[in-house]
């Protein structure tokens, strides 16, 4: 993505893609330690 579309965005926005990232994160992350406890458990 270009700094022109960036600019285009508004704080709404901005707000929305950083709240949709940290819940992406967070589902790796619970996955990730998902499997984890998995392969160990078993």
């Amino acid at each position: 993505m270009s700094d022109q579309t960036n600019n285009s965005y508004t704080e709404a926005e901005l707000e929305a893609n950083s709240q949709v990232d940290a819940i992406a994160m967070l589902a790796l992350v619970v996955i990730a330690v998902g499997m984890l406890v998995h392969f160990v458990a078993s």
